[in-house]
């Protein structure tokens, strides 16, 4: 079973992602905070992280960074969400990008497009359990 790590500080974007991956087949982890998900991500060693931009304490960029700076997490899959829109989302892509994040969705994530995604992202970074 794979495992997913969900960052997400609005409450009800964060229970949607959770239920959305464990629906399809995902062991979930959820934080709230940027600088929660680091300890942790280490500790559950997840497939895939569901990463938002803005957060409380540390955001999304540095969050991926620092995911891929440390050796246990640094293979990671990462899906960058974010509420960004206008001429500021090429930006934000580019910037997530520069962090290390391997795909880039916006919000309100559509179920299908986001599981298409996530299964995309799988193909190219098979979970280690499997």
């Amino acid at each position: 079973m794979p495992v997913a790590l969900v960052v997400e500080d609005d409450a009800d974007h964060r229970n949607l992602l959770v239920l959305l991956l464990e629906r399809a087949g995902f062991r979930v982890h959820a934080v709230a905070d940027g600088a929660d998900a680091l300890p942790l991500a280490q500790r559950v060693r997840p497939d895939l992280v569901v990463l938002d931009w803005r957060l409380p304490n540390l955001p999304g960029p540095e969050v991926c960074r620092r995911l891929r700076a440390t050796p246990e997490t640094a293979e990671v899959a990462v899906l960058m969400v974010t509420a960004w829109a206008g001429d500021s989302v090429e930006n934000a892509r580019q910037e997530a990008c520069r962090a290390g994040a391997d795909d880039f969705i916006l919000k309100p994530v559509h179920p299908q497009e986001f599981l298409a995604r996530v299964l995309a992202l799988l193909r190219r970074f098979p979970p280690a359990r499997a």
